[in-house]
């Protein structure tokens, strides 16, 4: 889990929540016994045969969240919103990597919709009543609603809507977000606070190298959102045209902005196909991942919104671009490939190379659940 997202684990966001968050909440805390419980059961050798003692923790934590959900509570909403958002990132992520069943997480994710909801409607009274954070109240980390730690693990859930939980809801968290009419609530808000967590959750302790690797990381980081909000896109027009729904977006529309997009970061693009040979920055795989979403959504844009087009130069790019990506990812960090997975998938359904699509098939079944892919 800790590769899957990015940030080494001594300065990041999932430690410090163990450290913290964890210590205090012991849903939260069930959730990473359940998840490491899991994960060692699945890597033992005839694990089948054995208990997996991570369900066991899973099923105590969703029904602890069921039982405090329902009573009422005097504890710092600002607090008890991001403990609630930690348990439901974890439970997501549970469910996408080991659980056996959509509508479990389906539940999640409808349960993290709904919390946002709430979040929203409490916004709006703030707005209402004159109440909201200033901008200097921001620059400290300030939000009467919604902290910084809150701000990341929301968009994390609702990367994770708009990747494993696809079909499972006629609107995701992400585009659910998206298309709020707050200012208070918009994606590029909610991104800018996210990637400052870590110094504010840190404090004094975060270090000057853990503070410049965010600033090295943080375009590659955006150029990574976007990708994923135009994945998110691409698939909620796709459904309201199945459904003879018109919209604002059109295939050319988006296909306009996906082409605007690459040229906006044209250079991370073109730094993605460099081998990083001795380099171990983690600035490498985040640029290597975003390319491959990005490359992955030229694929999906035409498979689901232009079936009828014969592949062109840009698609022929985008499958050559994803493979090389992904070999240079697999002869230095393996598990670096679980971020690629989109990728890869898209373009074993597009190349006509079939030592390419046996590859990626055998990187795929390598990889097994450790991706967000449902």
């Amino acid at each position: 889990m800790v590769t899957a997202y990015l940030k080494p684990w001594r300065w990041s966001n999932l430690s410090y929540i163990y450290q913290n968050t964890a210590a205090n909440d012991a849903i939260v805390m069930r959730m990473i016994l359940a998840m490491s419980g899991s994960e060692m059961h699945r890597l033992q050798k005839g694990g089948d045969d054995s208990e997996d003692i991570g369900l066991h923790h899973y099923n105590l934590a969703v029904r602890d969240l069921s039982t405090a959900l329902g009573k009422e509570h005097t504890d710092d909403p600002k607090q008890r919103l991001e403990r609630l958002l930690a348990a439901l990132l974890f439970m997501v992520d549970y469910e996408v990597r080991f659980g056996y069943s959509r509508h479990h997480l389906r539940l999640h994710l409808e349960g993290a919709r709904s919390l946002y909801a709430s979040y929203e409607k409490s916004i709006m009274n703030s707005e209402g009543s004159g109440t909201l954070a200033t901008v200097d109240d921001e620059d400290n980390g300030g939000d009467s609603h919604l902290s910084l730690l809150s701000s990341l693990l929301l968009l994390w859930i609702s990367y994770i809507d708009g990747m494993g939980g696809q079909g499972l809801s006629s609107q995701s968290l992400l585009s659910q977000i998206s298309q709020s009419s707050l200012p208070s609530v918009k994606l590029e808000r909610l991104y800018r606070r996210a990637r400052i967590s870590g110094r504010h959750c840190w404090g004094e302790a975060y270090p000057e190298d853990a503070i410049l690797d965010d600033v090295e990381n943080y375009r590659p980081l955006e150029f990574l959102h976007h990708g994923l909000l135009m994945r998110s896109r691409i698939w909620q027009l796709a459904v309201a045209r199945h459904a003879g729904k018109d919209g604002v977006e059109t295939p050319e529309s988006l296909f306009e902005e996906l082409i605007e997009l690459g040229e906006r970061y044209q250079d991370l693009i073109l730094t993605s196909r460099l081998s990083g040979a001795g380099q171990y920055r983690r600035v490498y795989a985040t640029i290597r991942s975003a390319a491959s979403v990005y490359w992955a959504d030229v694929l999906f844009h035409r498979i689901t919104l232009r079936k009828q087009q014969t592949p062109t130069k840009i698609h022929r790019t985008a499958v050559s671009s994803i493979m090389q990506i992904a070999h240079t990812d697999y002869g230095r960090e393996k598990s670096a490939l679980a971020m690629q997975v989109w990728g890869m998938f898209m373009a074993g359904i597009e190349t006509e190379d079939g030592i390419h699509r046996d590859w990626i098939l055998e990187r795929l079944a390598e990889l097994g659940g450790m991706h967000f892919e449902m």
